[in-house]
């Protein structure tokens, strides 16, 4: 049976994006093979329990589902050295680039000392800079978790929202992130004061990513609704909100398939996103207008399109562009590139 070194953050609640990838990973790949993790932060603090994990586990493939930068090449190659070392045979390098830095500086070094055997893009972006690398790739989504992620019934919503003391009779808007600047959460501010006797805009900030307090209170200032708590079913915000916002339109701000979009769509809400990273590549060819998912190119553009939505309510069909993309789906298809790259 194929052994895996699965390295990652597993530490904490699944809160930030990689962290979550790397624990369904786990999750997930566990029903399929042998599977040990390792914290990334021990191959500094415990290398001594990481050595231990080496020698009793012999590993094919070691996997890192994050990034990855130059500092994740380094300790990818110091994870091959050790088994070579301990075990005595090379286990294949495997990356899936999530949320990638790789400067130029590094390119001729992770064609030779840190070149890994394998990697999965999300963007072309990384399809490009894999093909500069000469790293044999292919395309892996992200995926979501259709049945904890669902449409909730009309009364549910109702009940929800009087939970948290929001009005019935308005637009409630939900974005899920981090609090930072690069993240493109002014728009925000802006489709509030546009449209402020017609949305509640709600922002679950997240509690693991850098916070920048000048980004609280703007937007707190504009009459955002902001919640900086870990919340356990954050499946029951997405079913009180109408439609979910993702804003970031800069590259490498937010990792290449934004989990929080892909959350939404499964929950049915109306999404309006910048073609961010690989979301434009997960549907290609589809009319995703057709089903309520809209791409914005600027403040014009995503008032317009808050405008059209609220004059003329829609009923989504979000839901059906996700189902394809389900976790068990996208680690049964790593897991075969993987066993096929080991044979």
């Amino acid at each position: 049976m194929l052994r895996i070194l699965l390295l990652g953050d597993f530490t904490g609640e699944p809160t930030e994006g990689q962290r979550n990838i790397s624990q369904t990973y786990f999750m997930k790949l566990r029903e399929l093979c042998d599977v040990v993790r390792v914290n990334i932060k021990d191959l500094v603090c415990n290398q001594s329990l990481v050595i231990r994990k080496i020698k009793a586990y012999e590993p094919d493939v070691i996997l890192y589902p994050a990034g990855p930068t130059p500092y994740s090449y380094i300790g990818l190659k110091y994870l091959q050295l050790m088994t070579s070392i301990i075990n005595r045979y090379r286990s294949k390098l495997v990356t899936v680039a999530t949320h990638p830095y790789i400067p130029k500086y590094f390119v001729p070094l992770g064609r030779t000392i840190f070149r890994v055997d394998y990697g999965f893009w999300q963007s072309l972006h990384i399809y490009k800079l894999f093909k500069l690398l000469r790293i044999p790739s292919e395309f892996l989504p992200n995926g979501v978790d259709i049945k904890r992620f669902c449409p909730g019934s009309s009364k549910e919503k109702e009940y929800l929202r009087e939970k948290w003391g929001l009005p019935k009779d308005k637009v409630v808007v939900l974005h899920v992130g981090p609090l930072r600047r690069n993240r493109g959460i002014h728009l925000l501010c802006a489709l509030k004061r546009m449209f402020s006797n017609e949305i509640i805009i709600i922002v679950i900030a997240s509690t693991k990513s850098p916070f920048e307090i000048d980004m609280y209170n703007f937007l707190k200032n504009c009459g955002c609704l902001i919640i900086h708590s870990y919340i356990h079913e954050i499946e029951s915000i997405y079913r009180l909100a109408d439609v979910y916002i993702f804003p970031t339109m800069r590259r490498g701000a937010a990792i290449d398939i934004p989990l929080s979009v892909l959350e939404a769509l499964s929950s049915n809400l109306i999404v309006i996103t910048y073609p961010y990273g690989g979301l434009p590549l997960m549907f290609k060819g589809v009319r995703v207008e057709e089903y309520g998912m809209f791409y914005f190119s600027s403040l014009r553009n995503l008032i317009k399109i808050m405008a059209r939505i609220i004059k003329n309510p829609i009923e989504p069909k979000t839901r059906d562009l996700v189902l394809p993309y389900t976790w068990d789906n996208v680690i049964y298809q790593l897991y075969n590139s993987i066993s096929n790259l080991t044979r």
